[in-house]
């Protein structure tokens, strides 16, 4: 991730940050879970996590995959959010074929 998306990210531990995705704004917020961050949808629906990595990086973790795999490391929060909607999506394709 850049500086600015550290900068983002360390200021969402103290104030709600707003992130446009295509057309699309999530908030990313502090949480009181044992995760640093939370990533929210517009209607206020916890898509994931944020947390901090073994090497000192910040890594997301999709909700619907929450303690079952470890937090993956993005170029940027922007693709990582991406990758939590795409996440989503694919376990949903799953679960209702």
């Amino acid at each position: 991730m850049t500086a600015a998306d550290a900068t983002f990210l360390e200021e969402a531990q103290n104030t709600p940050k707003t992130v446009t995705v295509g057309d699309t704004d999530y908030v990313v917020r502090h949480t009181e879970s044992h995760y640093d961050l939370q990533v929210e949808d517009p209607s206020g629906i916890v898509i994931g996590f944020a947390a901090r990595t073994l090497d000192g990086g910040v890594g997301f973790i999709p909700a619907a995959l929450v303690d079952r795999v470890q937090p993956q490391q993005h170029t940027s929060v922007e693709d990582a959010i991406d990758f939590l909607l795409a996440t989503a999506t694919d376990i949903g394709t799953e679960q209702h074929p």
